[in-house]
């Protein structure tokens, strides 16, 4: 089982069980997770990021918050705004963390999948020549989304979290309610056996694109250290 590793920098009070379920349903992989419940919003607007330890170093925009002075397998933050919020939508509070966490459990059992998860997240928008535009379009991305949602579901019931969905997304913009929408529709699933298979199959119309980006990120990345 992993082990949580709380920074808990927006002071939220937690119920003494609640990460003590959250990792009874997840059955993460055995692993150091670094959970920071940030004081600060995320760069480029995300609601949650995880990094695995392997990675920080190419990660400019993350490498001070995940600098927590332990050790770590993983790295996983949740934006100010929605630590503020916890408490208004617990529900949806928990389907960022199992979001997360389901990014986490790709990142302890199989690095290389999670970097071509990366590698796709990255470029397929370029790739795909702007037909492939949003995260939550991505295999990888709604497999996560399910698993939060399978977590949240856990915790607080489906019905829940459906209906802090339904508040949410009376005031978002419209990318953030296309995602919500996709959200809501979504099973429940804690089962990511067959995402190298389905991530492959999402791949191959745009391979030879998203190697050509990959290589020009590689080759500018040398550069830059010399």
């Amino acid at each position: 089982m992993a082990q949580i590793i709380l920074q808990n920098k927006a002071n939220i009070d937690f119920e003494k069980e609640y990460f003590e379920d959250i990792l009874t349903y997840a059955k993460l992989p055995d692993g150091k997770i670094c959970l920071i419940l940030s004081d600060n919003y995320l760069p480029e607007n995300n609601q949650g990021v995880c990094i695995p330890s392997q990675l920080i170093r190419f990660d400019f925009l993350y490498n001070d918050l995940c600098s927590c002075g332990l050790s770590w397998d993983c790295c996983v933050a949740i934006s100010k705004k929605w630590c503020d919020l916890r408490n208004k939508f617990p529900a949806y509070f928990t389907y960022l963390i199992g979001h997360e966490f389901g990014h986490a459990a790709v990142c302890l059992s199989d690095i290389t999948l999670h970097i071509h998860c990366c590698i796709v997240h990255d470029f397929i928008k370029p790739a795909s020549n702007g037909i492939i535009e949003f995260p939550h379009e991505l295999p990888h991305e709604q497999l996560f989304d399910q698993f939060g949602k399978y977590l949240a579901a856990k915790l607080y019931g489906a019905e829940k979290l459906h209906n802090e969905i339904e508040v949410i997304n009376s005031d978002a913009i419209l990318a953030e309610r296309n995602h919500l929408d996709l959200i809501k529709n979504l099973s429940e699933s804690n089962n990511y056996s067959d995402l190298r298979k389905n991530l492959i199959d999402f791949s191959i119309p745009y391979r030879d694109e998203l190697i050509k980006y990959w290589k020009r990120y590689c080759a500018k990345w040398q550069k830059f250290i010399g």
